[in-house]
Order: structure tokens, then C-alpha cells, then sequence
């Protein structure tokens, strides 16, 4: 008898299965299932949805309305999105033209001469030859050469003062003649060289893929590999050409000139 009761205690303290403890939330037809702790009303009415039903689809049932009021704020985003790309692509244009005007003198002058002309002073021809003489000959600053000293040196110092005097003189006098064009001028002519730069890149290119029997695909891996390539890597290119004797000798190249000596090119060039 006390075993009995010593293993009806034991069933008793036993803990319940996971049937027993799922069945506890069972419900049996017919019956409305009651929460023993409900939320309170107030906090289910606190509550932020995710968001408001625009006033004007209130009437219209839940689901329309919801479409309609996301449509809605939708298409304001697409709109402002649409406002925002342009009025950062005419503000990128100021930004380009102001950074052309500081880097680029004759785009700085052609607005000028456009907008305000009289602040384009006329340059003092003899002052801006006589400081880019002394920037590239401050030996000559205090005390200038003759040129009869010069004719009798040719190739010195003096010599070079007086060249490059005169190559200076007709570098100044050809660029104060020059029109200063507008500024739609200066656009076209910088369009048409690069056309002109674009054409004969083009041209080389055609002629490189001719002799090279080069392929669009060969072309294209060429110059995926080429924007990676570094001086160091071309030096390498260059020394090991250099050792195993594959960099050709101009002078045996059919055609071309015999090999001068520095004074004899410089003489050549007077």
C-alpha cells in the first residue's frame, strides 16, 4: 500500500508531455477563445501604423486605399527625385565651366571680352618679354648681353639669350594679334580638335590592328591591361628588351637618317 501511494505521488510530480502542454490551447468548435491577459485597448489605439491612409482614400476600402496612398507618395518621391538629377546636373555644369575659367586663360578672356571687356587690360608687350627673359636667364638680369658678342659665340649663353629673344618676340606678337573669340567659339574650336585628335587616334588604331592582325577582342583585352600598367612595369619591358637584344637599332631601320652627333643636330637646327 505504501508503494502504491509512494508511485502515485511520483506520477503526480511528473511533469507534463508536450502533448499534454500543446493540447492546453486547443479550442473547441463553436467556442470564442479568451485571452487571460489582453492588451489594453489604449495601447492597441497608440499604436503608429506603418503608414497613414491619405484623407482622400479614407472612404475607399482598406486594401485600395492603401495602393492609392502608396501610388501617391510614390510618385511625389519620383517627381522630387526627377527636380533634384536636374538641378544637379546644371549645378555640375557651373562647377565645370568655373574650374575651366581658372585653369583656361583664353576661356578666362573670352568671358571677359563678353561680359565685361574693360577689364581686359592691353598686356605691356616690352615688360612680358623682358620677365620671361629674366625667369629663364637670371644671369642676365643686371647686366644684358650685346649682341655682337653673341654673333661671335654662337651656341653660348649669349647666343641662346638672343634666340630665344626673337623666338619670344614672334611668340608675343603672333598671340597679341590672335581674336579673342566667345565663348560658343571657343567651344567649337575645342570640339573640332578633339575630333581631330579622336580621328587620327582612330587612324592608328585601324592601322596598328591591320599590321598586328588584331581582333576588336584583342583590342579591348590590350587596353584593359594597359590601365593597369606602371612605369616600373615598362622599365622592365624596356631592360629586358635591352638584354636579350630586341629593341631595334634605328640606324638599320630602311630609311631612316644615319645617326648625328648632338653638335651636329644642334648646328642642323640654327
Amino acid at each position: 500500500m505504501e508503494n502504491q501511494e509512494f508511485s502515485t505521488e511520483v506520477k503526480a510530480s511528473e511533469p507534463q508531455t508536450r502533448e499534454d502542454f500543446m493540447s492546453a490551447f486547443d479550442v473547441v468548435e463553436g467556442e470564442t477563445p479568451s485571452l487571460e491577459s489582453p492588451v489594453p485597448q489604449e495601447q492597441v489605439e497608440n499604436q503608429v501604423p506603418v503608414f497613414e491612409i491619405d484623407d482622400k482614400y479614407k472612404d475607399l476600402p482598406h486594401g485600395e486605399a492603401s495602393l492609392r496612398t502608396l501610388q501617391a507618395k510614390h510618385d511625389k518621391l519620383f517627381s522630387l527625385n526627377e527636380k533634384l538629377a536636374l538641378e544637379q546636373e546644371k549645378n555640375s555644369k557651373i562647377i565645370s565651366f568655373v574650374n575651366e575659367l581658372l585653369e583656361d586663360d583664353l576661356t578666362l578672356e573670352a568671358f571677359l571680352s563678353e561680359r565685361k571687356p574693360e577689364l581686359i587690360q592691353k598686356k605691356d608687350f616690352s615688360q612680358t618679354l623682358q620677365e620671361k627673359l629674366n625667369n629663364e636667364f637670371p644671369e642676365f638680369q643686371d647686366s644684358k648681353p650685346r649682341r655682337d658678342d653673341a654673333d661671335q659665340n654662337p651656341g653660348g649663353k649669349e647666343w641662346l639669350y638672343f634666340k630665344r629673344l626673337d623666338e619670344l618676340y614672334s611668340e608675343l606678337k603672333s598671340s597679341g594679334s590672335k581674336h579673342i573669340g566667345t565663348i560658343k567659339e571657343l567651344k567649337e574650336q575645342k570640339l573640332a580638335e578633339k575630333a581631330q585628335r579622336d580621328a587620327e587616334l582612330e587612324r592608328e588604331m585601324q592601322f596598328a590592328m591591320k599590321e598586328l592582325h588584331y581582333s576588336d577582342a584583342d583590342v579591348k583585352s590590350f587596353y584593359d591591361w594597359s590601365q593597369n600598367l606602371k612605369l616600373i612595369d615598362m622599365m622592365k619591358m624596356h631592360r629586358y628588351a635591352a638584354r636579350t637584344n630586341r629593341i631595334p637599332n634605328v640606324n638599320s631601320i630602311p630609311g631612316s637618317p644615319p645617326q648625328t652627333s648632338k653638335r651636329e643636330a644642334f648646328l642642323k637646327n640654327l
